[in-house]
Formats: C-alpha cells, structure tokens, sequence
C-alpha cells in the first residue's frame, strides 16, 4: 500500500501530466495554423519567429511531459520495490520544501505528424525557453508546546488546566506561529494518542482544548475533544500569524494514580490540501 505522501505525489503528477497534454494539444492547432499562413504567402521573419516561438514551446511542453512520466513510472516502481522488501512500510513528511527550478531548453524533437518548416527562413536562429516552478512552502514554529503540563491532580475533577493556559496577564502563552517563510494560506490539524500510564489511560473525551487568534481564546466551556485522527481546527492562517492554545484535563472518578503522557501532534498544510 502506498503511503497518503506517494498518493499525492502521484497524483499531482498525473494533474501535471493531464493539463500539459491538453497544453500540448492546443500548441499543435496553433503551430497547424501559423505554418498554413506561412503555406499562403506569408513569409515575414515577423511570421516565421511566430512560428519558431511555437514550435520551441512544443518541445518544452513535450520534454516536460516526457520528464512527469518517468517520474510516474520510477514512483511506481520504487512502491513495487518497497512493496516487496518490506511490506506495510509508511513515509511521513515533517514539511514542505520550496523548490524553484529553471529550465533553459534547446533540444531538438520529431512528433509523428508533426508540420516541419523548410524553405521559408530568411535567417537562421537559436530560441531558448526559459521556465520556473515555484511549489507552496509552509513552515510553523511552536511556542510552549514541546511538552504540555498539568501537573499533580486528584481524580474526580473537571476543566483542569494547563500550565500554560494562564500566565500573570491571563493570557495564553502556548502558541503556533506561521513562518515568515510560509507562501500560503495555512491551516492547522490536531491528533493525540491516549494519556496512557502502564494499563491505564485516560480517554481523549476527557482531554480538551481551545484556539484562538488572539492571547486570549476561548476558556473550558468551549473546547473540543482530541482525536485520534488528524482534523482541522484552524484555517486560513497567514504568513507570520499565530494561533494560541488551552488545554484542560477532566479526571475522571476512581482513576488509577500514575503519571500519564501522550503525544499531541500538530500539523501544518496548504488551505487547499487536507490533513
């Protein structure tokens, strides 16, 4: 089984793959077009460098999509490698890397069908083409947030906080922050594994929490469960904006003593993707 980050890798290939050949297609009807001018009379250096244009456009897109589907073919290859050394084996993405690649093309391509032009040059030339790829970069930073403490509680009491909920201004001091390198809108995605101390745990039901864009969110009454599932609970978050946090821990009556820890896992992605 592919992993979600293989899913998607393959499948913005194959987007990529689908929207240039329909670039492709529409290239070869404007490229029919100029060389059945050029066929009429007109054999300007205006109409022939249109031409040229064209067709230096064709064998970008052509080798463009030539490169996609070799990158398709090696992801699939490699799962089927991976499939067969180790079965069940997961790849995790910890972020987004900002990749800006230019391509300078002068190759030479023979397209089955394709309309050469002889005979009509009044000169002679050399076009380079000149591409960018600029991919969506998103970069958090936490603040107070590497370990979440509510220290000594008793069992059989509700809304506990935690350290960080209040400081001396009654603010919240645990926050996430939108890197100043971020080139999207960003939202935020939450899961937890349960508070576990030997065999005892301690239900996600009971461990609770709230955000806000300001110092201030919302207090116990309003927060929501953890799950164990990844699901958004922030969005739209701009480049250098913050999102603070509470925490609070119901206890619930007759539950085991022992010190309890989780891991609470917070993750960034592009308003346009899901967790």
């Amino acid at each position: 089984m592919q992993s979600k980050y293989d899913m998607l890798r393959k499948k913005r290939l194959q987007e990529r793959i689908a929207l240039l050949e329909r670039y492709r297609e529409h290239l070869y009807l404007e490229i029919r077009k100029e060389h059945n001018v050029i066929e009429e009379g007109n054999r300007s250096q205006e109409q022939i460098k249109k031409y040229d244009v064209l067709v230096m456009q064709f064998k970008k897109v052509q080798f463009k999509i030539g490169s996609f589907k070799r990158a398709l073919s090696q992801l699939d290859s490699e799962h089927h490698d991976l499939a067969h050394a180790q079965a069940g084996r997961n790849s995790k993405v910890a972020g987004v890397v900002l990749s800006i690649l230019f391509i300078a093309l002068g190759m030479l391509f023979t397209q089955p069908g394709f309309v050469e032009i002889t005979g009509f040059a009044t000169s002679a030339q050399v076009s380079a083409v000149s591409n960018v790829t600029i991919t969506q970069n998103v970069a958090i930073q936490a603040n107070n947030l590497s370990v979440i403490q509510f220290g000594n509680l008793v069992p059989g009491t509700d809304g506990n906080n935690a350290t960080t909920n209040y400081n001396a201004t009654d603010n919240s001091s645990a926050y996430i922050e939108m890197g100043p390198n971020t080139s999207v809108d960003v939202d935020l995605c939450i899961n937890a594994t349960l508070l576990v101390s030997g065999v005892n745990n301690i239900s996600r039901d009971n461990y609770t929490f709230t955000n806000g864009s300001t110092q201030d969110p919302p207090n116990y009454t309003d927060a929501i469960s953890l799950n164990e599932t990844f699901y958004k609970y922030a969005e739209a978050i701009s480049r250098s904006n913050r999102s603070y946090h509470r925490f609070w821990l119901d206890i619930p009556p007759q539950q085991a003593a022992g010190t309890y820890n989780n891991t609470v896992t917070f993750k960034a992605v592009a308003t346009t993707l899901s967790c």
